[in-house]
């Protein structure tokens, strides 16, 4: 298996920045990924903490930003000249990848349903708290689904179709706001007939 691309975006919050870092190293299989991180224009203690884990091989590629140019450009930047792997995954730096189950690890289970479900060019890990949205999991969980399709999976530990996401352009650094990133990705990839979920 070639080592997955995740592609993480920083600004500022250097305590909870490391500590997703060190998690991704924790919880992951060390052949599973290379981390590719951003910074869109931090203070320097942050800049100074990347750079540190950077310097220590816990940063495999790190793109120091003067500004922030916000999330949309970041991820546009990273899909088109950071990315080597057929899949990626969008990382925030404030939400823990899960830990590891007998031995298998969030990346290895988020290439699995992937694998299974070729339709998809987007798939999320399931989030800890749903806000505005309901329950969404409830049927699922009911019946054991292990996929819940959404128009709008989140945009923290995401696995991407790299293939699917540049043929329909990518993120648009115009349409930026909260909420705004997964809407707009996932709403191209779906005018393209893929699914998300």
């Amino acid at each position: 298996m070639e080592p997955i691309d995740l592609h993480l975006v920083s600004w500022n919050r250097p305590k909870m920045t490391k500590l997703v870092i060190e998690t991704i190293h924790r919880n992951s299989k060390p052949e599973n990924f290379r981390l590719v991180v951003v910074d869109n224009g931090s203070d320097n203690d942050t800049v100074d903490m990347l750079t540190e884990l950077a310097d220590n091989g816990m940063i495999d590629e790190l793109h120091l930003w003067s500004e922030n140019k916000g999330l949309e450009e970041a991820r546009q930047f990273m899909l088109f000249h950071a990315t080597e792997s057929s899949y990626f995954i969008c990382v925030d730096n404030d939400c823990l990848p899960p830990p590891m189950v007998d031995g298998v690890d969030w990346i290895d289970r988020l290439l699995d349903l992937m694998g299974k479900y070729e339709s998809f060019a987007a798939i999320s890990c399931r989030t800890q708290v749903m806000i505005g949205t309901g329950n969404i999991f409830e049927e699922a969980d009911q019946v054991g689904d292990e996929l819940v399709e959404f128009p709008h999976p989140g945009g923290s530990l995401r696995i991407m179709s790299t293939g699917a996401t540049r043929q329909v352009g990518g993120w648009d650094a115009k349409r930026p706001g909260r909420g705004a990133e997964e809407r707009y990705i996932c709403g191209q990839l779906r005018e393209a007939g893929y699914r998300t979920a």
